[in-house]
């Protein structure tokens, strides 16, 4: 059963998000099934010139962000991005997640979002990307700069991290690329 919330945007955030070839109408309900963690999420719209990225609208009360993710390679419709969590209205269950979480400061939330060509809209709190029984540093992608530079969070347990321009992992999982850091400790993820 579909999430029942919805947002309406005015038309200046309509007009906005239209010079962007994204979304067209004012009112979206979320694509989430009923019960969902998190933010609202609806698709908002493809990448022409990248097939594999898109681009999602998620929010909570009127507070939304424009984020820029792959699709999930499992769900079927409504379109969910690959980061989406188990139960959220796929077809497979998503693999377990690293729980480790680090807070980034407003300082460094503003410089990754005004960095110029930014791919997506940086929150405060990063969740590592990694597998549960991960070794090494925890990690998560934080911000893409025209899809060639990559920027990551890496953190200890004591929560210290260190922002960094680092390449993706080059390792194959079948066809598809894995999507971590780098030298991530754990399982590969497409």
């Amino acid at each position: 059963m579909s999430c029942p919330e919805s947002i309406t945007l005015t038309e200046q955030q309509v007009d906005d998000l239209e010079v962007n070839g994204l979304v067209e109408d004012d009112e979206y309900g979320c694509d989430l099934t009923t019960g969902h963690e998190g933010r609202h999420l609806v698709f908002a719209g493809d990448i022409a010139a990248d097939s594999d990225m898109m681009w999602w609208l998620r929010w909570e009360g009127a507070e939304f962000s424009v984020e820029k993710a792959p699709c999930c390679g499992d769900c079927g419709f409504p379109l969910l991005p690959a980061d989406h969590a188990d139960g959220e209205g796929c077809r497979a269950p998503k693999e377990p997640r690293c729980a480790s979480s680090v807070n980034l400061s407003e300082t460094e939330v503003a410089t990754l979002n005004g960095l110029e060509a930014a791919g997506c809209e940086v929150e405060e709190k990063a969740t590592c990307d990694l597998s549960p029984s991960h070794d090494g540093r925890h990690s998560a992608f934080v911000q893409d700069q025209n899809d060639e530079l990559l920027w990551w969070v890496a953190w200890d347990e004591a929560g210290d991290h260190v922002i960094m321009i680092a390449d993706g992992c080059s390792e194959l999982i079948g066809e598809d690329p894995c999507m971590l850091m780098g030298g991530h400790g754990g399982d590969h993820r497409p």
